[in-house]
């Protein structure tokens, strides 16, 4: 979600908007993305864990979490919280562009033994290559998992290695999702935010 770091998230979308939950390691949150609006609301343990590494004194954080408890951070389309916070897993676009990598990049792609996802069998396709980041090559591997019975659905995607680890689990195909924006007394917008959150300078 944030840096790297590790989280749950389990999201409803449709071609343009979303909604769902997000864990972190410490705090959780809600998620919503509505007209290309993204709102985000979460617990203090949510924000502290999402801004931590920020070079933000303790006052800032504490003053920002304040302002934040209980409501909805607004991040405006093509915007972040200033941190680098986004929901690129609220992006159909996103997302199919990242399982359209299986078939564009190269690498070795062999047949991976059947299994069962969420109760329907599924065939795999493993595929793995190098990628090299900063200079260094690492080893990558992924593995997609598509329904074998019925339409052929991609279930379950899998990464492991290269630059870090991660899974998807796709299920309720042409349900209807409906997203509402919160009430604009319930948020507050990242522009509002931005000051406060400025780093702290570094001690000279």
């Amino acid at each position: 979600m944030a840096h790297g770091r590790a989280a749950d998230i389990d999201i409803s979308l449709n071609q343009h908007d979303c909604s769902g939950t997000v864990k972190l390691r410490n705090g959780s949150g809600e998620v919503r993305q509505t007209g290309g609006t993204t709102y985000i609301k979460g617990d203090d343990a949510f924000w502290r864990t999402g801004m931590a590494g920020q070079r933000l004194s303790q006052d800032q954080m504490n003053s920002a979490i304040s302002q934040l408890h209980g409501r909805w951070l607004k991040i405006p389309a093509g915007m972040t919280d200033g941190h680098g916070m986004k929901m690129e897993q609220c992006n159909v676009t996103s997302i199919a562009a990242d399982l359209g990598k299986f078939k564009t990049e190269h690498g070795q792609v062999v047949r991976g033994p059947d299994g069962v996802v969420n109760n329907t069998p599924v065939a795999t396709v493993i595929k793995r290559n190098s990628v090299t980041v900063h200079g260094r090559t690492h080893e990558e591997t992924s593995t997609l998992s598509i329904a074998s019975k019925g339409t052929p659905y991609i279930l379950k995607a899998v990464g492991t290695g290269g630059t870090g680890t991660g899974s998807l689990v796709f299920s309720d195909f042409g349900k209807t999702v409906k997203v509402t924006a919160p009430p604009a007394d319930q948020t507050v917008d990242v522009s509002s935010m931005k000051m406060m959150m400025s780093p702290s300078p570094s001690p000279s």
